[in-house]
């Protein structure tokens, strides 16, 4: 009496059986969800009409696999970190209970392949809370960084219950003492319990906010009495962003530019021009490693991270680039002997940036003057941008400097430098100018010095 297509929905003909039961936990372990489960089973048996059950029992199996891991979940996460440090000694955890109920309130985690990371990139470090928390309201807080190819690392993760000054202390504490050696530069968003954290653990770590949080706020702070927002919002960005500006020249473009539009007075860009000296611009393009802990039990959140970004951070990033950056065959813009010479040393990646910047000095540059005072050669240098800059050359000590900085802040030479190399025949630039953050892994220089090797990972280790 019932419809053939609708049989699979009578009582007698669904059940969850052992094999629907384990693969609904495997998947459920995975963060897929139930009906993507459903149709995962659909394709596995052939079509809905053998699947054996419905959506609703794949729900319901699914909800009573997760009511039943909430109890013991954070046991069982602990359990998996306590094997991983018994395979590798390098494996770092720790966690923090609290005294009246026992109950999980601080984490961290960092495997022995991020902790040798550190010591290698670790000279700025990132720590973001800003994505999301899980289902027990823990707040989920990365150590990122950046590799010698200017990709996001990450050095080690971990769980607070709250997001105040004893709870962000624990985590940095935990940190170093993972590390064994601080950072230099550390840079966060702008919350006060970070800040007070920091000043109290690590004192001689430069603390800056990063640039990117505060700039995301400005168009809501802008106020609605501007009739033209978006052009404030543009000229406004535009000098916030320059490279080019040194501290005088920047308070001096603020005070123009908030003169022009009339919020001189207004209380936030009142408050930022106060803390201006700890604004740094965004080193990080960030990895929203919290928006995986929107998961359902703390030991899928932890699997989640560890398969969904450390796997591809360590195995598709560094290990990918690394070794394309052994078989690729660059290709040349110029002519110049120190174009070839430092696509033999930095990392494919960054090469193109230096390339770019190669190219632009050899066609965009121009003297604008040159002089000679006792033993210091100063060159007039004007760029695309229509901005002169001066590049000193010091006879004796064959050393170079250009004022506009960006060997100092990122590492590599300027366009106004590599001009001036073409203008003086410079077929090899000294190591010093090439620096050692963005070279090659096999030449790479540690940032922090390397401590000795414990035991290196297995690469299933973290994915146990």
């Amino acid at each position: 009496m019932v419809d053939k297509d609708h049989k699979r929905f009578m009582k007698g003909n669904r059940s969850i059986n052992d094999v629907h039961q384990k693969f609904v936990e495997d998947c459920t372990k995975a963060n897929i969800g139930p009906t993507s489960t459903f149709n995962l089973l659909k394709e596995f048996f052939g079509g809905y009409d053998v699947v054996g059950c419905t959506l609703n029992d794949v729900r319901n199996c699914s909800r009573d696999i997760k009511e039943k891991l909430k109890e013991v979940d954070v046991q069982m996460i602990l359990n998996q970190m306590q094997e991983k440090k018994r395979i590798c000694e390098g494996f770092f955890y720790k966690y923090q209970l609290s005294p009246d109920d026992n109950k999980l309130v601080s984490l961290f985690w960092s495997d022995a392949e991020s902790r040798k990371h550190y010591h290698m990139f670790g000279d700025v470090v990132a720590f973001d809370t800003t994505y999301s928390t899980n289902r027990y309201r823990m707040v989920f807080g990365p150590f990122t960084g950046k590799d010698n190819h200017g990709c996001p690392i990450a050095f080690g993760a971990g769980f607070v219950s709250g997001e105040n000054c004893d709870a962000f202390s624990w985590i940095f504490t935990v940190f170093v003492e993972c590390m064994g050696v601080a950072p230099r530069i550390i840079i966060t968003d702008q919350d006060w319990g970070m800040r007070l954290a920091i000043e109290k653990v690590s004192s001689g770590t430069r603390h800056r906010l990063c640039m990117w949080h505060i700039m995301s706020k400005l168009f809501e702070k802008i106020p609605k009495s501007i009739s033209d927002r978006e052009k404030f919002s543009k000229e406004f960005k535009a000098y916030v962003w320059s490279e080019l500006l040194d501290p005088d020249e920047f308070d001096i473009l603020w005070t123009s530019i908030v003169k022009k539009y009339g919020v001189e007075d207004h209380k936030w860009f009142k408050d930022m021009f106060a803390i201006r000296h700890l604004w740094i611009p965004a080193y990080f393009r960030y990895v929203p490693m919290g928006s995986l802990m929107r998961t359902t039990s703390f030991s899928e959140s932890e699997n989640s991270f560890v398969k969904s970004i450390i796997m591809p951070l360590m195995l598709k990033g560094i290990k990918l680039f690394d070794y394309y950056d052994s078989v690729i065959t660059q290709k040349y813009v110029t002519d110049l002997a120190f174009e070839k010479q430092l696509a033999s040393v930095y990392t494919d990646r960054m090469f193109r940036v230096v390339q770019e910047l190669i190219s632009e000095a050899d066609k965009s540059c121009r003297m604008i003057s040159m002089s000679t005072l006792e033993k210091i050669e100063v060159f007039k240098v004007s760029d695309a941008r229509k901005k002169t800059f001066s590049v000193t050359y010091d006879i004796e000590t064959e050393s170079y400097d250009c004022e506009c900085k960006l060997f100092e802040r990122c590492g590599y030479l300027c366009i106004h430098l590599f001009f001036v190399f073409r203008k003086k025949d410079v077929n090899n630039i000294l190591e010093k100018y090439v620096g050692n953050r963005w070279l090659k892994s096999e030449l790479l220089k540690a940032v922090h010095g390397l401590t000795s090797d414990e035991s290196a990972p297995d690469k299933d280790l973290l994915f146990i």
